[in-house]
């Protein structure tokens, strides 16, 4: 009994050490699976018996890796590194292949974030607003001017970023509100407040768009492009408290001190909520006329079709202006005039425009106001009143070295 127990050890001995064997000469050769393949034989055999045993003294003939040492390592068995991963704080200090692919496809550090607040009103106050108060047109009594009609406002909310080559991404979001009499008779209340039913829509849109107008800076000639996409809803049923028609009526609510300005009553007109996507596309050129050190004027042109999954809602626009900046040590100033022409479902809208943008370090303001004449774009079904439009924003830069 004895006897056949010591035969059924050696037996398992001389499996495990075969199993072993034939589990090295197959393993990836590195020097950890050597060191442990060589720790395995030694186990099995003993001491010396790995280098003993001819067949054995090396696990790999093919590849001297493999080869087995009785002698012990001059130092400590030295372990795979972690992965180190390398942070550069610009992109000058890459390698030339890699600053250019990041120049080509990555934000530049240190650029800032742009956040941009415009309100655009047909009664706002500006500097150049007052252009608008002069050549506002009469209305159906042909005695004065009457707002709140037609297209009333838009507020709208931009952040963007600039890459190292000049070009921009923006996320974009507005809130639009365009108003007619709902026919019904307006009323006093008690307190002297005015009261007017009306019909409108509320025009909602967000969208992504990238474009490289800053590349053209500098340059003399400058191919120009744009691309993105977006979603818009025109809502008739109920007034939102965000959304234009809420902004509306707050602000009624807040600053009518004196009884002079109507509450209204948001009337549905029965048209459901209306959703579509779009895809804005352009391409265009900037030609630069005159350009010192601290002054550049630019002429541009540009071509912007905007297609709607709606196609009655597709619109091709047309843009020409004449753009001068002038760049001093603590401020930058814009001024640029021109106009656009749009082509839509019932005709053909020419807008001429005047804008002025004051910039200092960290923020800045914009004004500007448009003249829109002839057919009137009107997807929103209230865009009937030829109101010049005067628009006042604020912008601030987030973070960066600008």
């Amino acid at each position: 009994m004895a006897l056949r127990r010591c035969i059924l050890i050696l037996m398992l001995f001389n499996f495990q050490a075969q199993a072993q064997t034939d589990a090295a000469k197959t393993a990836p050769t590195t020097p950890a699976n050597t060191l442990k393949s060589f720790t395995q034989l030694k186990n099995v055999g003993g001491p010396g018996a790995a280098c003993d045993d001819p067949s054995k003294s090396k696990t790999a003939p093919t590849r001297p890796l493999m080869e087995c040492s009785c002698s012990k390592p001059d130092g400590p068995v030295q372990k795979e590194a972690p992965l180190q991963i390398r942070e550069f704080k610009s992109i000058d200090v890459l390698p030339s292949g890699l600053r250019d692919l990041a120049k080509k496809f990555r934000l530049a550090p240190g650029q800032p974030v742009k956040v941009l607040l415009r309100e655009n009103n047909d009664a706002i106050f500006s500097p150049l607003g007052y252009l608008a108060m002069i050549v506002e047109p009469k209305m159906e009594d042909y005695t004065k001017p009457q707002y709140d009609l037609g297209n009333t406002h838009t507020m709208d909310l931009e952040v963007s970023k600039t890459s190292a080559q000049g070009t921009t991404y923006k996320l974009f979001g507005s809130t639009g509100l365009y108003t007619i009499s709902d026919g019904s008779q307006m009323y006093l209340d008690s307190e002297k407040h005015k009261h007017q039913g009306i019909y409108f829509t509320e025009k909602n849109v967000l969208s992504f768009l990238v474009d490289n107008d800053k590349s053209a800076i500098g340059q003399k000639d400058k191919i120009l492009w744009q691309a993105g996409a977006g979603i818009q809803t025109l809502n008739s049923e109920q007034p939102t408290a965000l959304g234009a028609s809420g902004q509306q009526d707050a602000f009624h609510h807040a600053a009518n001190t004196k009884g002079q300005m109507p509450y209204y009553t948001y009337t549905s007109d029965g048209k459901p909520m209306r959703t579509s996507a779009f895809v804005d596309l352009g391409i265009g050129l900037s030609h630069q006329i005159a350009q010192n050190a601290s002054c550049q004027v630019r002429v541009v042109g540009t071509l912007e079709p905007r297609i709607y999954s709606i196609p009655n809602y597709s619109t091709l626009t047309a843009r020409t202006y004449v753009e001068g900046d002038l760049k001093k040590k603590k401020y930058k100033a814009t001024f640029k005039a021109g106009a656009y022409t749009m082509v839509h479902q019932n005709g053909v809208q020419f807008t001429p425009v005047l804008m002025a943008t004051y910039e200092r370090k960290k923020w800045g303001l914009e004004n500007s106001v448009t003249f829109p004449t002839g057919s009137l774009e009107n997807s929103t079904n209230y865009n009937w009143t030829a109101h010049p439009m005067n628009t006042l924003a604020i912008f601030f830069y987030i973070g960066g070295r600008k």
